[in-house]
This record gives structure tokens, sequence and C-alpha cells, in this order.
């Protein structure tokens, strides 16, 4: 099978939590010997050279890049926003990259052509022309509902009124792209039962994936000459997120204003550390506070290693939050909010810690500390909980069974996380598909 990959940013090097989902992706398609190609774009946040990309990766997916300026420009804001358009979907057009996509359209035969994020979409009327392949949305949030609830946080009345506006037209943008691709891959159950309320294009659940066989092995043991062992709760508080993300920085302000005052007048021994991309310039180490700016980490995985609870305060955000899966499947205890569990369906005091206030995170903060065998007990859990809902072997076979049934070739298709069948419609129509007309 042949696949085009359309990404609105190098799933190369998988760094961040967009890129790692669009890299765990084209994993899954590459370890089912599909024959892949990836044309992804470049941008003043993200410009990759084929320089800096691995070898193997440029020779299996044949990557090509192209340049789009994403960055803010007030007036096509303003513009966008008198013309009921989304800026945000705008910025992605291209005349460079529409003729990148003909040219390899041209030369190519792809039966799936799979847009990452909404935001290829904009291409889709050049897709149609210039090919028959089925068009697959690999949806990897519900855009709309990420700017709906920082709209919601905002006490910017202005603020908010423009990102009402902004979510009210991703959500119009999203919900005639939907019905407009022959498939969704829902990264999240609770994203794909939102899909299926406003289309009857066929949707599965094809979550974050992950090769289990390099994870490490949990134990519950502390480890000779190492402060902790993997499921040990060394006394301090981390986290770990890209910066360049608005409900990132949302969450962590608000954690370090209402929650960690009150959490180290408890414990006045704790540190919290900061680790990401992109980190505001304006933040500080505050040593007298226990707070330390690390910045970006080489590894994030060694990172979480010697690190203690990861606390993700997520106040909004659609999709699944990767960082999550990676600090659970390491062991450790998670501490976050109900915004934060969306898409994980791990259970709190189980798998996980969840917390909605700043009085429940100093509760769940003082019991980890208290009780340093439920920290251990949780990050055993968590590790087992990863490890069997979100292996790529078993989600490759659901990814292949998937395309199969989009390309005719089966009849029977099950949701690749509750196991239940999701179908609704037969085949797709290619009649609905004959239009030229833009989606914004």
């Amino acid at each position: 099978m042949k696949i085009l990959q359309i990404c609105n940013k190098s799933p190369y090097p998988p760094n961040e939590g967009g890129s790692m989902a669009m890299y765990a992706m084209t994993r899954l398609m590459l370890q089912a010997g599909c024959d892949v190609k990836i044309l992804a774009v470049n941008s003043p946040k993200c410009n990759v050279t084929a320089e800096e990309t691995d070898a193997e990766f440029l020779q299996r997916t044949r990557i090509e890049w192209c340049f789009i300026d994403t960055s803010l420009k007030t007036g096509a804001a303003l513009k966008a926003l008198l013309r009921n358009r989304s800026y945000h979907v705008e910025r992605f057009i291209s005349k460079d990259f529409e003729q990148k996509l003909k040219t390899i359209l041209q030369q190519e035969t792809f039966d799936i052509i799979q847009l990452e994020t909404i935001y290829p979409a904009v291409y889709l009327p050049v897709i149609r022309k210039y090919s028959h392949a089925k068009v697959i949305l690999r949806a990897h949030n519900l855009e709309h509902k990420i700017w709906e609830r920082v709209a919601d946080q905002s006490h910017n009345l202005f603020k908010k009124w423009y990102l009402r506006i902004l979510s009210r037209q991703l959500k119009q943008f999203e919900n005639r792209l939907i019905s407009k691709t022959d498939g969704i891959l829902a990264i999240s159950t609770v994203d794909e039962a939102y899909f299926r309320q406003y289309s009857t294009t066929p949707s599965i659940t094809i979550p974050y994936s992950m090769d289990i066989s390099l994870l490490p092995e949990i134990s519950t043991q502390k480890q000779e000459n190492s402060p902790v062992s993997s499921t040990d709760c060394p006394e301090n508080l981390f986290s770990l997120a890209s910066m360049n993300w608005e409900p990132n920085i949302e969450g962590i302000q608000w954690f370090l204003k209402e929650c960690w005052p009150r959490i180290r007048a408890k414990q006045p021994q704790l540190t919290f550390r900061i680790a990401g991309r992109h980190i505001p310039v304006q933040w500080h180490s505050e040593p007298s506070k226990g707070i330390e700016i690390v910045g970006e980490v080489p590894d994030s995985a060694t990172f979480m290693k010697e690190n203690g609870i990861l606390v993700v305060p997520l106040l909004s955000g659609s999709g699944i939050r990767i960082k999550i899966l990676e600090g659970m499947s390491l062991g450790k205890v998670v501490i976050t909010t109900s915004i934060g569990m969306e898409g994980i369906d791990a259970q709190d005091k189980k798998d996980i810690l969840t917390a909605n206030t700043p009085d429940e995170f100093v509760e769940a903060v003082n019991h980890c500390l208290l009780h340093p065998e439920v920290c251990r007990h949780i990050g055993m859990n968590a590790a087992a909980f990863v490890r069997s809902r979100f292996d790529e072997k078993k989600l490759g076979t659901e990814l292949m069974r998937f395309y199969q049934t989009i390309s005719g070739n089966t009849t029977i298709r099950q949701n690749s996380v509750s196991g239940t069948d999701s179908s609704q419609t037969d085949k797709p129509q290619t009649s609905k598909h004959q239009t030229d007309k833009p989606l914004i």
C-alpha cells in the first residue's frame, strides 16, 4: 500500500508532542510494510533540514519539506476575522507547497493520502483534482476545543471574545472537513465520539503508539547507587512540556500561582523543576521558592527517570497528552487534571492521580510523599497500563484493517481501544467529494 503522509510539521526529530505523534504513525505504516512518502511543512518554529534527519528515516520515507511562513501577521489575521475565515488554517496556504504537492501527485500514484492534523486540509481540492487516493484525516485533537477552553480560562475580555470567534471558525472548518474525507483516525475515544456525532465518515481510534520492547523494566526496589528506582518517589515535582503551546503555558502559570506556594508551605523541602522547549524568557529560577527552570533537555526519558512526580496541570487542550503516557510508561506517578486525563482512560488513584483544584493538588502531593508505597504501586500500574493499551504492534494491525476497509478490501472493522464495532456507513461514496470548492 502506497501512502502519502502530509504533515503540518516535520515528524523528525520526534522531540515534542505533535512530531512524536506523527513519527509514531509513520512507524506504524512502515512496520506494516507500506511504501510511505512524507511531505512536511517547515515553519519559523520548526525548520528541519536533511542534514539534521536520520539517514534511515530519509531513505525510507523520502521526506520532502516546504517552508511556509506561519508566523502571526496582524493584518492578515484581521482580514480573516472580518471575512469569518479561520486565520489559524489560512496560515498554511502556500503556492510553493501547493506546487510541490501537485508535482508529487503527478509523479506518483497513492492508495492513501493522510492529512496529519486539520491544517494540510487546505490542499484537499488539489488532492482531489490530481489523485484518486482515499483521503484520511489523522486528527491529533479537536482544534476548536483547545481554543474554546483557553477562552473560557481567559480573564481578558478582548482575548476571550477573540478566542471564542477563533474556536467557532475552527469548529466550522473541522465539521466541514470531516464530511469531505474518506476516513478519520482519531487519537482518542473522546475525539472519535465527537466526529461520530457530526459525521457519518468512517472513523477509528488509533492512539499514540509505543515500541513496548524498548521500554525499561519497572522495578519496585530502589536501585543500588541510584537516588531512586523508576517507581520510587524522590522529593521533587517536575514538568516537561513544550511551551510554544498555549495550554501548556496557561497550565504551568496557574500551577505556579495557585498550587505551588500551598504545596511548598506544607513540604518546604520540595523543588519544582520546569523543563521543555521554548520556555518563556521571563521565567527564571527562584531557589528561595523552590523553582528551577531547566529548559530544554537532551533526552526526555532520562530527565523523567531522574525526577519525582510529574505534574501536568492542563486547564485546556484536546487530544491525548503524550508526555503523560511517556511518564507512565517509565513508572512515574503523574498528577494531572481531568482535561489532562482525556483520551487516556486510566483509572484515578490506580494508574494515575487526578487533581482539578489547588486543594486537590496539595492533597495528592502530600499523600504521595507521606506514603511512598503509593508511588510505587501507582507507578507499577501506570507502566502496565501503557504496555497493555499503546503497543504499536497491536495498533498497527488495527490501522491496516482500517485502511483496507476504506479501500474496500474488508467489511469488518473494530474500534482499536474499546473493541466495539464503530462502523456507521458502507464504503464512502465518491460523489460527495467531487468538488474543488475550498474548505475555508
